[in-house]
């Protein structure tokens, strides 16, 4: 009887310093298994704001050239506009007499 009751001592004194350890393990085990989903996610999310970045990037360089192209076909058309307009003055010098 007192081995039976030496045994159940021992078996209680056991699980009462395994549980918590067990315990321990498996919160260590979700707490990992977390921080490693949270990871993937953080990575996952940085991976797509660069991809944003980058269209942003191209598609404002797209946008610059294509007003520079703009600018510069206006650039032409005034100095087109200014050589007529100089001919008109010409013309209207020449064709009204001066006092």
């Amino acid at each position: 009887m007192f081995a039976l009751g030496l045994l159940g001592v021992l078996f209680s004194v056991y699980h009462y310093f395994r549980n918590p350890q067990i315990k321990a393990d498996k919160t260590d085990a979700l707490l990992a298994q977390k921080i490693q989903w949270d990871k993937e996610g953080n990575e996952r999310r940085f991976a797509e704001i660069q991809d944003n970045i980058k269209d942003a990037f191209s598609l404002a360089q797209n946008h610059t050239h294509s007003v520079e192209l703009k600018v510069d076909e206006l650039t032409k058309d005034v100095k087109i506009l200014s050589g007529k307009i100089i001919e008109l003055a010409t013309i209207i010098s020449e064709r009204i007499p001066k006092k």
